[in-house]
C-alpha cells in the first residue's frame, strides 16, 4: 500500500469519524427541538405575540456545551409560570363571577352603569386591559360619588330647611294660641284678666328637630311599603296625600315632638258681682255651668277667634269705633244677666265689633243698655184677616251717642235706615 492510499484511508476514517459524530448530534438537536415543540403547544412560547430575547454573552458561551440542561431548566421554569398562570387566571375568573353576581344581585338605581360595568369585565381579557378598565371605572365612580354626595348634602339641607319650617310653624301656633287667649282680657277694677287661659305644650329645641327627623324617616318607610300601591302597579296619589296632609298636620306633630303635654284650655267664671274668678276650670267643667254663664264664655271665645281670623286676613289699624261687624242670630237664650252681658259686649267693644242681634225678645233692660239703637218689628193682621201688616219702629237712645259718638247720632238724623223694611 502507497504512502498516498494510506493517507486517503486515515481522512476518510477521520471523516466517517467526524459525520457520525455530527449525526449525534443533529439527533441529539432534533430531540430537543421536538421537546420544545411539544412543549410548545402547551406553553406556546414560540408564538409570533412572544418577544425574541437574546442570550447573553456568558449564557451564548455555556450554550454549546450546557445547552440540553439549559433548555431543560427554562422550559421547567416555564411549566411553573405557567402554572402559576393558570391558576391565577383561576382566580381571576372566580373573581369574575363573583362581581358578577354582585352586579346582579346589588340595589343600582342606574341600570346603565351595571350594563356597562357587566360588559367591560366580561370583554377585557388581558391584564393590562383590566387594569385600564379598573382605573377608568374608578374615576366614573368617584364621580357619581362626588355627584351622590352634592346631592345628598343638598337633600339634608332641603331636609333641615324643611323641619326648621315645621318647627317654626308648630312656635307660630303657639304663639298665635296666646294671641286667642289675649283678645278675651276683660277689666276688672284697674287690671284686665283673660276669660280663657290657653296653655301650650312646650319642648327642647334640639330634641324636637330631631323627632320631626324621625318622624319624616317614618313617613318615608311608610310610603315604601306597597300598600300605597295599586293593581296595577301604580301609586295611589289620593291615598298618599291624604296620609301626608295627616301626618303633617299640627295636631300629629305636636303629639310627635311633646307626646305628653298637650294643649289645655281654662276658663275663667265671671260671678254675679262682676268679678272674674282667678283660677280657670277646664273646658269639660265650663260645661256644666249655666246657660248664661255657657252663653258669655262662648261668646267670648267666638269674638276672639274672629277678631284673629280678621287680623291674619287684613290687620286694621288701631283706631277708635268700631271696624268689624258680628250678626247675630237669636243669640241670648237664657243670657240676660249683666254679669254675663257686660264682659262679651266689653270685648266686643275692646276688638272693634259692632253687634247686630237678631231676636224675639220684645223688651229687656239689656237690650237697651247694650243696644243704643233697637228696629222693633211687629205683625199685625190686616182687614179679612187673610194677610198681615208690618209695623216698624226706630228706637235711639240718644244719650248714648250724646254721650260717646255725637258725629254717629248727626247721621242717624240724616240718613234713612234700613231701606230694606221700608
Amino acid at each position: 500500500m502507497s504512502v498516498n492510499q494510506a493517507r486517503v484511508e486515515e481522512e476518510l476514517a477521520m471523516t466517517a469519524g467526524s459525520y457520525q459524530q455530527l449525526q449525534q448530534e443533529m439527533e441529539k438537536w432534533q430531540k430537543l427541538i421536538t421537546k420544545m415543540e411539544t412543549r410548545n403547544g402547551k406553553l406556546e412560547f414560540l408564538a409570533e405575540s412572544i418577544p425574541i430575547t437574546l442570550l447573553t454573552g456568558e449564557e451564548a458561551q455555556s450554550f454549546p456545551y450546557e445547552n440540553i440542561g439549559m433548555v431543560a431548566a427554562v422550559l421547567e421554569a416555564m411549566e411553573t409560570s405557567y402554572e402559576e398562570l393558570a391558576a391565577s387566571k383561576r382566580i381571576v375568573e372566580q373573581a369574575k363571577l363573583h362581581f358578577e353576581k354582585f352586579c346582579h344581585h346589588s340595589n343600582f338605581q342606574n341600570e346603565k352603569m351595571r350594563q356597562s360595568i357587566l360588559n367591560g369585565i366580561r370583554q377585557k381579557q388581558s391584564y393590562q386591559q383590566l387594569v385600564i378598565w379598573e382605573k377608568e371605572l374608578r374615576h366614573h365612580i368617584q364621580g357619581a360619588n362626588r355627584v351622590a354626595e352634592q346631592n345628598m348634602q343638598a337633600y339634608n339641607e332641603d331636609i333641615k330647611h324643611f323641619i326648621n319650617q315645621l318647627h317654626l310653624h308648630l312656635i307660630s301656633i303657639c304663639d298665635e294660641m296666646g294671641l286667642i287667649q289675649k283678645m278675651t282680657g276683660v277689666k276688672v277694677e284697674e287690671h284686665y284678666k283673660t276669660i280663657y287661659e290657653i296653655k301650650t305644650p312646650v319642648w327642647e329645641e334640639s330634641a324636637a328637630k330631631e323627632k320631626l327627623l324621625e318622624h319624616l324617616e317614618w313617613m318615608t318607610e311608610q310610603l315604601a311599603a306597597d300598600s300605597y300601591k295599586q293593581e296595577d302597579g301604580m301609586e295611589d296619589s289620593k291615598k298618599i296625600r291624604k296620609n301626608i296632609e295627616n301626618w303633617l298636620s299640627p295636631s300629629y306633630l305636636f303629639t310627635r315632638i311633646s307626646p305628653n303635654k298637650n294643649f289645655t284650655v281654662g276658663v275663667r267664671k265671671v260671678s254675679n258681682d262682676s268679678r272674674i274668678s282667678n283660677y280657670p276650670v277646664d273646658w269639660a267643667t265650663s260645661n256644666s255651668w249655666s246657660g248664661g254663664e255657657k252663653w258669655s264664655k262662648n261668646m267670648a271665645l267666638f269674638l276672639g277667634i274672629q277678631s284673629y281670623l280678621v287680623e291674619k286676613r287684613q290687620p286694621s289699624r288701631q283706631s277708635k269705633g268700631h271696624s268689624r261687624t258680628v250678626v247675630l242670630d237669636n243669640p241670648f237664650g237664657q243670657a240676660s244677666s249683666d254679669h254675663v252681658l257686660e264682659p262679651v259686649f266689653f270685648i266686643a267693644e275692646k276688638l272693634g265689633f259692632q253687634v247686630i242681634a237678631l231676636t224675639a225678645l220684645a223688651e229687656g233692660k239689656f237690650l237697651r243698655d247694650y243696644f243704643p239703637i233697637i228696629y222693633s218689628c211687629r205683625l199685625r193682621s190686616a182687614v179679612g184677616g187673610e194677610t198681615s201688616v208690618m209695623n216698624k219702629e226706630l228706637h235711639v237712645n240718644h244719650a248714648f251717642f250724646q254721650d260717646k259718638y255725637p258725629q254717629t247720632l248727626t247721621r242717624l238724623g240724616q240718613v234713612k235706615q234700613i231701606e230694606l223694611l221700608s
